[in-house]
């Protein structure tokens, strides 16, 4: 660099260290020089970029517990004289029958208290950071397309004889829209790329610890749930979700959302 502007240097290694050495009548000159060099190369270590906060997050996460706490009794209780499982459950010939309503009713049913219970928890941590980036109503409208989207996908490339239940899919739903969401607005070009990717490398993570043990894990499901998350994530990432901020958009979104999954119900039992 000193010999860019000109100024004649050399280092030499004295009593184990090297030093710069430079004309006496330049010392100045070339400090100077270096103090600019090392200004202008300076990494600066940006803050990640705030992410904007939508009220009643709780709200949501209140009416997926009691939705699913709801149906896991009525199922269990067999109303209507009903297999609520036969006839919610998602299946690998659903195409063929062309029983739409199970991508939905499939995402409120478990097999059992523990299977219940692990996706009250998770999945409404996971539906409480989502309704506090895009409010209740619409994240959880999100949350329940992605997670039929994913179903969808699971379906087709399920076998024929398989069925999957439970809410684990729109779960890792949640979670890929959250992190996409968080990655594409707080990225910053001048941040390193692990800064950046943080949120993908985090959900990624928990994906593998949650979402592939056990023998009776549908791990497609947890995966094209995810993958359908990121891609809803990403697409929020490009819209101004402080429009979102009102009350009528969160609840006319949050009831599609709940008639959706009444509506399936209806089919699906009758």
């Amino acid at each position: 660099m000193l010999d860019a502007v000109g100024i004649e240097s050399h280092i030499e290694l004295v009593a184990d260290r090297y030093v710069l050495l430079v004309a006496a009548t330049r010392a100045d000159d070339a400090r100077v020089q270096l103090q600019r060099y090392e200004a202008e190369n300076r990494i600066v270590e940006l803050p990640p970029t705030p992410l904007f906060m939508l009220r009643n997050a709780w709200l949501g996460t209140v009416i997926y517990t009691c939705l699913l706490i709801l149906v896991s009794y009525l199922a269990g209780e067999h109303s209507f004289g009903i297999d609520w499982t036969r006839q919610g459950a998602l299946t690998g010939t659903m195409l063929e029958t062309r029983e739409w309503w199970r991508v939905i009713t499939s995402l409120t049913l478990h097999a059992d208290l523990a299977h219940l219970v692990g996706n009250l928890l998770i999945g409404g941590a996971f539906g409480y950071f989502a309704g506090q980036l895009l409010g209740p109503g619409v994240a959880w409208l999100s949350i329940l397309c992605a997670g039929a989207l994913g179903g969808v996908v699971d379906g087709v490339l399920m076998p024929d004889r398989n069925i999957t239940i439970g809410a684990s899919g729109a779960v890792f739903a949640t979670l890929g829209m959250v992190a996409a969401y968080t990655w594409r607005q707080r990225a910053n070009p001048r941040m390193r790329w692990a800064q950046r990717a943080a949120p993908l490398l985090a959900a990624a993570a928990v994906l593998a610890m949650l979402g592939t043990g056990g023998d009776n894990t549908d791990v497609l499901a947890h995966l094209t749930g995810f993958v359908s998350g990121i891609a809803v994530g990403i697409a929020y990432a490009r819209v101004n979700t402080r429009r979102f901020d009102r009350s009528r958009v969160q609840l006319a979104t949050g009831g599609i959302a709940l008639l959706s999954v009444v509506a399936a119900w209806v089919f699906a039992l009758a």
